[in-house]
């Protein structure tokens, strides 16, 4: 096993780059202009477009598979700070789209409309990264439970403006499948709080919560993600010194193992990123700040919830 780990890297950095698909051209600077245009226009997600418009976190659609694959909607990245939306969900959307009727000229506007809660999700997220950084003053790159519920949170909360403005986009016939998860969420939320809050935990249960867990729960999660990463690393570095021979005698190879490059040079910021995390986690002062933070972010989106709850219909 301790040879696989690079083995499947080297794979995965050696897939060429997926080129864009032929069709999604024709839509991508209407989706762009549309998601911007909504954010900026909508109560719920004015904080959400001053922070893409203002901060270096880049928004993009793609089809390479090593920035988001094809299971999942869009995802941040808290590495590149990049959120990346998937191609090919979107692309399936505007083709059931089509098959539902849709004018062709209008795609790209129902789809901004379709995966907006979506895209909000993912900025709140990386909103969330920026505010931790910013309070402890450093890097700072951890995942936990409470991020996902804050995301989920306000991901309802787009839902119910965008709903109560164009209910026709979402008569039963005209739920697309890249967006049935939607459904189940806002139906968990008008069972109860309790109800959101247990899916969101049952979907994320392998996610740390930094409310709750032990700080020597939290410090040696990261530490063993620190191990990992350094045996990764050495991994990657001794492939890199293998394939040196290669790489001055073939420009086809050296082209192809830049990519090697590419994934050390993540995986040594995502390393220094991972112990600076430990050690603010094992400092008291710094892990209250960040639970202080969480405790009131959440605390104001669920009383923004109860405030709306019996409005959806």
């Amino acid at each position: 096993m301790a040879r696989a780990l690079p083995a499947l890297l080297l794979a995965i950095l050696l897939t060429p780059a997926a080129s864009l698909g032929q069709e999604w051209p024709e839509f991508s600077k209407d989706y762009h202009r549309q998601v911007i245009s909504l954010l900026r226009r909508l109560p719920a997600t004015r904080r959400h477009a001053a922070f893409i418009l203002d901060s270096r976190v880049a928004l993009e659609v793609t089809d390479n598979p090593t920035k988001v694959d094809d299971h999942v909607q869009a995802v941040y990245d808290m590495v590149e700070r990049r959120i990346s939306i998937d191609e090919v969900r979107l692309l399936e959307g505007a083709e059931e789209l089509i098959d539902q009727g849709a004018p062709r000229a209008l795609v790209a506007e129902i789809l901004a409309w379709k995966t907006l809660p979506t895209i909000v999700h993912e900025i709140t997220h990386a909103m969330s990264h920026r505010d931790q950084e910013r309070l402890l003053g450093g890097r700072f790159l951890f995942g936990c439970l409470e991020s996902e519920l804050l995301s989920f949170y306000d991901e309802l909360l787009v839902q119910h403006e965008l709903y109560k403005e164009r209910p026709d986009l979402w008569r039963r016939d005209k739920i697309l499948k890249i967006e049935r998860s939607y459904g189940e969420m806002l139906l968990s939320w008008r069972r109860g709080q309790g109800e959101l809050d247990a899916q969101v935990r049952a979907m994320y249960g392998e996610a740390p919560s930094l409310l709750s867990a032990p700080k020597e729960e939290l410090v040696a999660g990261v530490a063993r993600r620190i191990l990992v990463l350094e045996g990764s690393l050495a991994e990657l570095r001794g492939l890199r010194r293998e394939a040196e021979g290669a790489l001055r005698r073939d420009e086809v190879v050296r082209r192809d193992f830049q990519r090697l490059a590419e994934a050390i040079a993540y995986t040594e910021s995502l390393l220094e990123a991972k112990r600076a995390t430990r050690q603010a986690l094992a400092d008291d002062a710094s892990r209250g700040k960040l639970q202080d933070r969480y405790r009131a972010e959440l605390a104001k989106r669920r009383g923004r919830l109860e405030e709306l709850r019996g409005e959806v219909r």
